[in-house]
């Protein structure tokens, strides 16, 4: 017998003895919350062990992410519309949990198929995932039942089975209550991210912002205005409260030495006060243009409207080979229908901006793909077709990343921008590679880590290197909470209370270190381990080896001559920036697996840490260039 459960149901602090009076005797997690696992695994016995998939889930991720890439386009084809490229299907985002939940259950189906030897748990952290598990099961003529209640859910065999493919077919269509439930419940249910705190309110914005008597700026038009569209938190102020921005760095100055006019459109994070961002923004000598100022009360309502309303083509049978697809597309649907309505504010942005007399030469942002960009070029086009769109993609080298990747059908239908300038010649190799049309991909510069360059940047030579004790090891994580948690976690239980080693974890700016503290608990606590907030540019040259998840962080660990290791995700997709470098970097999935790589690092002779270093010094050079005189040129159409 096995057992099915759904993650958000269960309570930890009772699963062991439930298990053990179940005579479950391993368990499985299916979900995509490395945070979650973790805790887990802290709160089960160690005589229930779980299932490792991570090898198996980073081959499944890489068999179906050409097939989910072209499913994604096929769509967008039965859906062309302003709705449909704001929405996060269309975008692809790989952090709006779709294509790991489909590859999630692709693993499922095949250790379900293989069958256990032992009874089992399979967690399941979405209800689409567990109903479409169950189905598996019954499938396989696998007994299941809910380990919260008495159902049992016999698999079938025979004729039988053969019935039970049309009753699992009306199974995964029929809506569940919670379904019909949540396309009922206010917008602002949606999304825990949505509701951090007041300040992700647009109204409350507003008030901020008429309390400040800031109003919608007007008349920024003609041949020499540039719109940079940015994001902002602590990151943009200096010590002296002068205005920087870490996402487009000395564009703004490279564009006005060139006699342009220069605005932005700041985006406030939430890792900063509302308030305080604007009051911050406002005593500098920049000008910005609020978009909150440019979307009204009413004009909102009817972008959270048309959220609620989207409801896309997707054919029911759709699947991957063997993985069903069409309940979890249509859960995310309803999990992130908030998020649409922030990317179809979009339209309602520019066209008001246009009609107040904003009507730039060109708009140019940071670009990833997402669902914002896409409704931004198609208001573009659509409102000011004279305005250029440029994207500036800073670095995005895993092919991972599918929102950076359109299927090739897609090409004449998404609303790209009119061009992409990469930060060096290796992403623009990528991207063509992966089917971008040539004429709108130029090689740029990286804005973001200038410093690498200066004739002031020295590291010293392999050969005055020593390795003593103790290691010196920087645990650089990523964007996501639960990709930091898993990463921060490995690395404690590899060298956490072993004093040959000191550790040091920099938390990524918009995740809360404290909180990552909060989940590693007594980890955390060990003496040889550190929470550290300098900026990573003044900690590499300190350290001997760098962790990383997905960050660009990697690049500079080596342009300072810092080995990295990638660390595999148990129960998340593998974004690795140094995937197209695989001979300059090393990769471990488990704390046994870090302390045997890091010992064999640090025992490479003088030789092959030089012969390493010249190969990471090209691959930082070919994806990082440096700024130059005609850097800008590139950004400009």
């Amino acid at each position: 017998m096995h057992y099915l459960a759904l993650q958000s149901e269960l309570n930890l602090g009772k699963l062991s003895s439930r298990m053990h009076a179940n005579a479950i005797r391993q368990w499985l997690y299916i979900g995509e919350s490395s945070t979650w696992r973790v805790q887990a695994e802290t709160a089960i016995s160690a005589e229930f062990p779980r299932i490792s998939i991570a090898d198996r889930l980073h081959e499944t991720s890489w068999e179906l992410r050409q097939p989910y890439i072209d499913w994604i386009g096929e769509l967008s084809q039965l859906n062309d519309s302003l709705e449909w490229w704001a929405s996060e299907l269309a975008a692809k985002n790989p952090y709006y949990n779709l294509f790991i939940r489909i590859c999630l259950l692709g693993v499922a189906g095949q250790l379900i198929a293989a069958g256990f030897k032992r009874s089992t748990l399979i967690v399941c952290s979405s209800q689409a995932l567990y109903r479409e598990v169950l189905c598996f099961a019954m499938d396989c003529g696998t007994p299941a039942r809910n380990l919260l209640s008495s159902s049992v859910f016999r698999g079938l065999s025979g004729v039988g089975r053969l019935g039970n493919r049309y009753l699992r077919d009306a199974y995964r269509r029929m809506p569940s209550l919670a379904d019909r439930l949540l396309v009922r419940l206010p917008l602002g249910q949606l999304s825990e991210r949505i509701q951090r705190s007041l300040d992700s309110r647009p109204s409350y914005r507003r008030q901020v912002l008429a309390d400040m008597g800031v109003k919608s700026n007007a008349d920024f038009s003609g041949d020499d205005a540039i719109l940079l569209f940015t994001w902002v938190d602590g990151r943009n102020f200096d010590s002296d409260g002068s205005y920087r921005d870490p996402h487009l760095g000395q564009l703004a100055e490279l564009l006005r030495e060139r006699g342009f006019r220069v605005a932005y459109v700041p985006r406030v994070l939430f890792t900063i006060a509302y308030d305080a961002a604007v009051n911050g923004l406002l005593k500098t000598d920049e000008r910005f243009f609020f978009p909150e100022c440019y979307v009204e009360d009413s004009e909102w309502q009817t972008c959270l409207k048309r959220a609620r309303q989207f409801a896309p083509v997707i054919p029911e049978d759709s699947s991957m080979g063997d993985v069903p697809v069409y309940r979890l597309a249509k859960e995310q649907v309803n999990e992130y229908r908030y998020t649409l309505a922030q990317s179809l504010s979009y339209e309602t942005l520019i066209a008001n901006m246009v009609s107040r007399g904003v009507q730039p030469r060109q708009i140019i942002h940071p670009c990833e793909g997402h669902s914002w960009e896409q409704a931004l070029a198609y208001a573009v086009r659509r409102y000011s077709p004279d305005t250029r769109v440029v994207g500036y993609n800073a670095g995005m080298f895993s092919r991972m990343l599918l929102s950076v990747y359109p299927a090739r059908c897609e090409y004449k239908l998404r609303p790209l921008p009119d061009c992409i300038v990469t930060s060096g010649p290796l992403e623009r190799k990528i991207l063509l590679a992966e089917g971008m049309p040539p004429e709108i991909v130029e090689t740029g510069c990286d804005l973001r880590r200038t410093y690498l360059w200066e004739e002031s940047f020295h590291v010293d030579d392999v050969s005055q290197q020593v390795n003593v004790e103790p290691i010196r090891i920087l645990v650089a994580t990523a964007i996501g909470f639960g990709d930091s948690v898993e990463l921060a976690s490995k690395a404690v239980r590899a060298f956490g209370d072993d004093t040959r080693y000191e550790v040091f974890i920099k938390c990524h700016p918009m995740v809360d270190a404290k909180q990552v503290a909060n989940q590693l608990g007594e980890l955390a606590q060990q003496d040889n381990v550190r929470f550290v907030e300098q900026p990573v540019g003044e900690l590499i040259p300190s350290v001997d080896l760098l962790l990383y998840r997905y960050t660009s962080t990697c690049f500079e660990a080596m342009q300072h001559g810092v080995v990295p290791i990638f660390i595999r995700s148990e129960s998340f997709l593998n974004i690795d920036q140094l995937e197209v470098a695989p001979d300059v970097r090393w990769v471990a999935t488990t704390p046994g697996d870090l302390r045997r790589i890091a010992a064999e690092i640090m025992r490479m002779s003088t030789q092959e840490r030089r012969r390493w270093r010249n190969k990471a010094s090209d691959v930082v050079r070919a994806a990082l260039a440096p700024v130059g005189p005609e850097s800008v040129d590139a950004f400009l159409l």
